[in-house]
């Protein structure tokens, strides 16, 4: 990839308050298994998932401590998914927005 191309991070508001089971949807169209890990900025246990050139992370959108969301563009949501990717579709990015049934896309932009 060239600097040219360029990335792209997106976020999409995931309709369920269950972080297991949006890692499930996740796991679901990805084919790929979810790495289960803990951050505190990162609203404590998370999931990220990695391709060659895609990762997505689902995360809860509260800080430990404080209460807050983690990422404010989806504020409102309880679980948040991120993809950090090429700027050109991909698989990922083309399933998570077709799936409008369980995610809502609430930012892309890039990086």
């Amino acid at each position: 990839m060239t600097e040219e191309q360029g990335r792209l991070y997106s976020i999409f508001g995931a309709n369920s308050s269950s972080l297991e089971e949006v890692r499930s949807w996740v796991e679901e169209f990805s084919g790929a298994t979810g790495e289960e890990d803990e951050s505190d900025g990162l609203g404590g246990v998370y999931y990220t998932f990695t391709s060659k050139n895609e990762e997505i992370r689902v995360i809860k959108n509260e800080d430990v401590y404080d209460g807050e969301p983690v990422v404010d563009a989806g504020s409102e949501w309880k679980i948040v998914v991120t993809l950090a990717g090429p700027s050109t579709d991909t698989a990922w990015l083309e399933a998570l927005k077709k799936a409008t049934e369980r995610f809502t896309p609430l930012l892309t932009e890039p990086y």
